[in-house]
């Protein structure tokens, strides 16, 4: 097993960042905060998945629970503020054949301005190869007022993957506009074959119209791939409550896509919850 991390966080991060959360190492030239994380899981002896690649950046953290509730489980656990602008954050997974993973985090996450204005960028490389299984559950991502955040997520698929994929996305915390986000989800088959391609972008006009959100200030997907999503279609999406919209849609190769939108975070997590324990079985 190859082992990695950073070195230990220094003192500072123990203190509390202005916007929120905590304080963070900067580069020292002014232009954010650089990091890039990776975990592979793989298949050991008798099948029990294991990590065999851990390399932590703050904010990427994780923590492996080889002894819990669920095989490959590991835990996303924040030990920096972000992202701010300006920051560049690059983290890379990878699922080995007939491997498992299941992704959570302590706490949500929370996307501030910088101090001078800029951008701050979150690219996510993801595979799962043959026979794999992916369960990406973190809690939600929240988008401050004033931030500028663009988030690229792409996911590859090897052959017989099981797959639930979740996002969660809070428009502005309480009393607030939502800052800028500009986020883009690509999942890709075999060859690179798309099986989905989703986006929002809180900066084009009308993304919160009649034709758009409608003023929800709360939006999740769920991405299934097989068994989850055939439980999921058999059963059929949540009755909506609680204000939430929700839908169904299938996808090429027999997944499906369920798109939550609600007036609070509450509301469309519990839509999302009862989606996930639907297709748990």
């Amino acid at each position: 097993m190859t082992l990695t991390t950073s070195p230990p966080p220094s003192p500072v991060l123990a203190e509390t960042h202005p916007g929120g959360g905590l304080a963070r190492p900067e580069r020292g030239d002014g232009l954010g905060h650089r990091a890039s994380a990776a975990l592979v899981v793989e298949a050991g002896p008798g099948g029990r998945s294991r990590v065999t690649t851990l390399r932590n950046d703050p904010p990427f953290t994780f923590r492996p629970t080889p002894d819990g509730p669920q095989p490959g489980s590991v835990v996303w656990v924040g030990t920096a503020a972000g992202p701010v602008g300006g920051d560049d954050l690059r983290l890379r997974v990878d699922v080995g054949p007939g491997a498992e993973l299941r992704l959570t985090s302590v706490a949500a996450s929370l996307v501030l301005p910088g101090p001078r204005g800029d951008q701050s960028a979150t690219t996510t490389s993801v595979a799962v190869a043959e026979r794999g299984r992916l369960w990406w559950c973190p809690e939600p991502m929240i988008v401050a007022a004033g931030a500028d955040h663009r988030a690229d997520t792409v996911v590859r698929l090897g052959e017989g993957v099981e797959l639930v994929w979740v996002e969660e996305v809070v428009l502005g915390r309480h009393g607030e506009t939502a800052g800028r986000l500009r986020s883009r989800l690509r999942i890709e088959g075999r060859a690179g074959a798309p099986l989905l391609c989703s986006g929002l972008d809180t900066g084009r006009p009308g993304w919160d119209g009649p034709a758009g959100l409608a003023g929800c200030r709360a939006v999740a997907q769920v991405v299934l791939l097989g068994p989850p999503a055939r439980r999921v279609q058999w059963a059929g999406p949540p009755p909506a409550a609680e204000g939430c919209r929700v839908a169904l849609s299938t996808l090429t190769g027999g997944g499906a896509v369920a798109a939550v939108a609600g007036p609070s975070t509450l509301a469309v997590r519990r839509a999302v919850a009862r989606i996930v324990e639907l297709a748990a079985g």
